[in-house]
Formats: structure tokens, sequence, C-alpha cells
């Protein structure tokens, strides 16, 4: 019911809607985005991960956080609202330009640009360019192209150029 009452949404022309989640804090939802759907009919999709970085952190005043394929913002913009009186600073990297827009709209929809920064680059061993191939139907299927081959096409049929920066 739930996928199908998203579908209808999707088919009437609503691009985004905000739910909420298991831990009781707003999240944007990319409609047609399989991965960002899943949150909303898999409520405790991620629970253990952002309970473990929560209390990693919880002691810690301003925590840095860095959030490698932040995606539509799911992880990251639960974290900013549970360890908002940490005052975290979380650097969400995602590559891919048009789930980097869907990352910027959660967080500016919900208010989080003061603990959230967003940075549009993938992280590897050396700075330079990476092509990725990407699915709007499912961004978490986005992958690396490695040098001289072709996309296997499993991420998808869309295939972008994205600047890759070291972690230092």
């Amino acid at each position: 019911l739930k996928i199908g009452y998203l579908r209808a949404l999707k088919i009437l022309g609503k691009k985004s809607l905000i739910a909420t989640s298991a831990f009781g804090f707003p999240y944007s939802i990319s409609l047609g985005d399989t991965f960002s759907e899943n949150p909303f009919y898999n409520d405790h999709v991620n629970v253990g991960e952002i309970l473990s970085v929560a209390g990693w952190v919880a002691t810690k005043e301003s925590p840095v956080i860095y959030d490698i394929g932040g995606h539509c913002g799911f992880i990251a913009t639960q974290l900013a609202q549970i360890l908002r009186s940490s005052n975290p600073v979380i650097y969400s990297f995602e590559p891919v330009a048009p789930t980097f827009t869907d990352l910027m709209y959660s967080i500016n929809e919900l208010a989080l640009g003061e603990f959230i920064r967003p940075v549009p680059v993938a992280l590897g061993s050396r700075a330079g360019f990476v092509r990725l191939s990407y699915s709007k139907l499912n961004s978490m299927l986005a992958q690396v192209i490695p040098e001289n081959q072709t996309s296997n096409r499993r991420g998808g049929e869309e295939i972008y150029l994205a600047p890759v920066l070291t972690i230092e």
C-alpha cells in the first residue's frame, strides 16, 4: 500500500514528499527513486548505522562526520537532527548530479544547512575525474566505471563525469 501511495503521488506530478522516520524526525523522499523511497516503506532501514554513528560521537562537541555517498540525504539529515544539540558538522559527499540536487533539496527543505555541508564530488585515492553510471530509478546502484572499460549497465544507463578529491 505504501509503495502504491508513492506511485500515485508520482503519477499525479508530485516530485517529493516529507515523511517522518522511525526516530520521529522529518526526511525528504525523492519520488521515483527506489533508494530514496525505501525509508518510507521500510521504516527501520539504516537505523543501526545511524544509531552507531550517533552513539560514537554523542559525547563530542561539534563532531565532524563524513557521509560518503550521501544520496538524497536520509542518513545525514537524521544524524543532524539527532545530534542537533551537539552542533555537528556533516560533510555529505555525493558525486552524481541529479542525486546531489535531491540532497540539496533535502537539506534546504528541512532547514539543516547549518549542520550539513553538501560536497558534489567523489572521493578516491587520487584527485581527478571519474565516470559514473547512474539509474534514475535507483540511485543506490550508481557505480564507478573503471578507466578503459565500458559500463556494465548494472548502475544504470546514465553516464556522468564527476570530480574526484582525496579525503586529505
